[in-house]
């Protein structure tokens, strides 16, 4: 062993104390550079950081902190992938008791929809995405404007082609087509008149957004591994 600062350092980490002394002896080509010393002090540190024994605490700290915190993360994503299947199980229980002639349940929101207009179909009755509460619809919202010169109709969209309601009307008929479910326009010469949901007010469309709002909270598990 050797002396150093009035100390005993032990042969194998003299080249250890020499690496951590403020001291540089090179010069010309050799010396070293501002980024190469910072390069060098911060590899020193997290040596230090990762080998010193008075660092192990708070080595031990951060390590169990990082696990509970993903152990938490993962407590609360099972939890809430539970909570939306419970959800989409009650779902799909409605749909079978309702509709018990339902085979093999897709997508009950989906399904039920379907369901509830086969019965509006067989019952003869309408639903606000027909041709005639959507008529209706514009007809009270825009009293006094002239036909349209020809109509394009699919389920739940309506085209106009033509129609060209008074300045007053034409501002006011998209909110009093939304206050009535629907979204109203302005394309070309025309307007188009859309269904805003499958059937307004109606327990398949909320069911459908219920779902809709607890998939996009659910977040994605993590795997800790201490």
């Amino acid at each position: 062993p050797g002396a150093s600062g009035g100390g005993q350092v032990e042969l194998g980490q003299v080249p250890v104390a020499a690496a951590r002394s403020d001291w540089d002896l090179a010069q010309f080509d050799l010396a070293s550079t501002g980024r190469t010393r910072l390069v060098r002090r911060l590899g020193l540190a997290w040596a230090q950081w990762m080998g010193s024994p008075e660092w192990r605490p708070a080595r031990w700290a951060l390590a169990v902190l990082l696990v509970a915190q993903l152990a938490g993360l993962n407590a609360w994503a099972w939890k809430e992938r539970s909570a939306l299947q419970a959800k989409r199980s009650q779902v799909r229980q409605i749909l079978t008791q309702t509709f018990p002639r339902v085979p093999v349940v897709v997508d009950a929101p989906a399904q039920m929809d379907n369901e509830v207009a086969a019965l509006r179909q067989a019952t003869g009755a309408v639903s606000p995405r027909d041709l005639e509460p959507m008529l209706a619809a514009v007809a009270d919202s825009a009293r006094g404007a002239p036909a349209p010169g020809a109509i394009d109709f699919t389920r739940g969209e309506l085209t106009l082609k033509g129609f060209q309601p008074s300045p007053a009307d034409a501002a006011g008929l998209p909110a009093a087509l939304a206050a009535t479910g629907y979204d109203a326009r302005p394309d070309g010469d025309g307007w188009v008149i859309r269904s805003t949901s499958a059937a307004p007010g109606s327990q398949a469309s909320r069911l459908r957004a219920s779902l809709g709002a607890s998939s996009s909270s659910t977040p994605s598990s993590t795997t800790a591994r201490p």
